[in-house]
């Protein structure tokens, strides 16, 4: 059983909430002491029942937020997230969140925080955003590595402060192998379903990010990633093809095909689409005609 040590700045309000049930808390500021520029500052595991619910602000370091069973909402400039087993929701310093269970009207949960001046660096250059949800892989790796993290600050010995610090690391690029690829399809995805459903509104690039909560240039090297293009050009692309199988399927005006894909014009949907298949719209439509007015017999 681990011992309950004063996690230092880690502010919770009880104002008319019930406190969940702490099962252990353990931390130690060794960072502070040996000028590391990140490290764990505190693990923490608690249990929640349906009552449970409290305002929670965390000044200095990014939290990690882990179930192990139930599950969990955790409100963020009032927007609810909900947080699932085999999930990990990360929060920045800084910012106000309201807790509760979530649906399951119960939460066993693994808290982590870590602290210092080359976090947020650290995390965008390993592709982790705060305010976010993610799916790990395998948790049990995650929980394998706080377990060693909590045996070393139990000791709170300085000549272990050195190897904390490294654990940290391997937590964070633990974390960032577990999360990128897996989540970076889940991106993917949402971003290309966005695009499908939103095709004949003219939906921006800028739009599209705001709407997965990520910035105009993530959504690019996301793209450029996976499609090997740009979000715009991806968007154009899909224009063309929606367009040329209008021309075949179809007897549709070419200004009501180009309305149909989101052009803005009838002659933005010909200057496109001659850049992509070499003949305009028009041509392309009696190219098919006269191809389907050869008879076998005539061909022969």
């Amino acid at each position: 059983m681990m011992k309950k040590i004063n996690p230092g700045p880690y502010n919770i309000s009880q104002e008319k909430y019930t406190l969940s049930h702490q099962l252990s808390l353990v931390s130690w500021e060794y960072g502070v002491q040996h000028a590391y520029p990140c490290w764990i500052g505190f693990i923490h595991r608690s249990f929640w029942d349906q009552k449970s619910e409290f305002l929670h602000t965390n000044p200095s370091r990014v939290a990690f937020e882990i179930p192990l069973e139930g599950n969990m909402v955790i409100e963020i400039d009032g927007l609810p997230n909900q947080v699932n087993v085999g999930e990990i929701l990360i929060l920045p310093a800084g910012v106000q969140n309201t807790l509760r269970t979530g649906p399951a009207g119960f939460c066993r949960k693994c808290s982590f925080g870590i602290s210092g001046n080359m976090v947020q660096s650290l995390l965008a250059s390993l592709g982790l955003e705060g305010n976010r949800v993610y799916s790990l892989k395998n948790p049990d790796r995650i929980l394998g590595l706080l377990d060693s993290a909590v045996r070393i600050m139990h000791e709170a010995d300085p000549v272990q402060a050195p190897r904390l610090a490294g654990l940290t690391m391997e937590i964070l690029t633990e974390l960032s192998e577990q999360c990128a690829e897996r989540n970076l399809r889940r991106e993917v995805a949402d971003a290309v379903r966005i695009i499908e459903y939103n095709l004949i509104h003219n939906m921006s690039v800028s739009e599209i990010a705001s709407t997965l909560g990520i910035s105009r240039q993530q959504l690019y090297l996301l793209f450029r990633k996976q499609f090997g293009t740009s979000p715009k050009r991806y968007i154009m692309d899909l224009r063309m093809r929606q367009a040329e199988t209008m021309l075949r399927q179809s007897r549709m005006q070419i200004k009501t095909i180009a309305a149909n894909v989101g052009c803005s014009s009838e002659l933005h949907l010909i200057r496109e689409f001659r850049k992509r298949f070499g003949v305009t719209p028009g041509t392309y439509r009696k190219n098919l005609r006269k191809s389907a007015s050869v008879s076998p017999s005539a061909s022969r």
